[in-house]
């Protein structure tokens, strides 16, 4: 078990350096959606419904999800997650990992994640990851990236016009200091200032959280 969970360790880290943004150059601009495809209810109404019961205050990295498929073009491969079953977003976070594992196929698979509202059957864009086939397409996501009419997160492999086998990992781990800000930015006026992990004053707890910062103290 120690064994496996230091190879896991090792490989997250790897990843990181490669694949995640640092903290301070987050991509915080509007996504054009134009571009992504978009799914529809009859291509996810049978995805999975996962549920994550997690201990919120390790601070261990775990697989919680590991499949590989094979994704014909133009086909939707994913699962859903439930607010509810979305772990605490100041503690921790899902990273999900798309790895391409047959280079004879000339798709390129794609990363996408979207905010789901089950009333209207929409699908939002929160954000994606369109690396070259060669390279590891690699996405966080929290509770806060949910609207507050979003019911649950939906986590899709899409392929344009080429086959393509695929891994799909998804890891629950630790948040970083700063993380994506918050889909809803609802912020109260009260001045009570505080200083973010990231060294940053804000006017209050709120206006932190909003920003992304996942931790922060009163000012003194």
């Amino acid at each position: 078990m120690k064994k496996t969970l230091f190879v896991a360790l090792t490989i997250l880290a790897t990843l990181n350096l490669a694949c995640e943004k640092a903290e301070d150059q987050i991509n915080t601009e509007p996504l054009v959606s134009i571009e992504a495809p978009v799914p529809t209810f009859a291509q996810t109404q049978n995805a999975e419904v996962m549920e994550t019961p997690l201990n919120e205050k390790s601070p261990i990295i775990a697989i919680i999800r590991e499949v590989n498929v094979d994704l014909a073009p133009n086909t939707w491969y994913g699962y859903f997650i439930k607010r509810e079953d979305l772990p605490d977003p100041m503690l921790r976070k899902h990273d999900v990992l798309l790895i391409k594992t047959n280079t004879a196929n000339v798709g390129n698979p794609n990363l996408y994640i979207y905010g789901y509202d089950r009333e209207t059957q929409t699908f939002r864009l929160i954000r994606s990851s369109t690396k070259p086939a060669s390279e590891t397409d690699n996405m966080s996501f929290r509770t806060t990236d949910l609207k507050s009419t979003e019911e649950m997160i939906y986590v899709g492999a899409y392929c344009f016009t080429y086959p393509a086998s695929v891994r799909m990992t998804t890891y629950d781990r630790p948040v970083n200091c700063k993380e994506y800000p918050t889909a809803d930015q609802v912020a109260i006026s009260l001045f009570q200032p505080v200083i973010g992990c990231d060294g940053v004053r804000y006017t209050n707890g709120s206006l932190a959280r909003i920003a992304g910062v996942t931790s922060w103290r009163l000012e003194l």
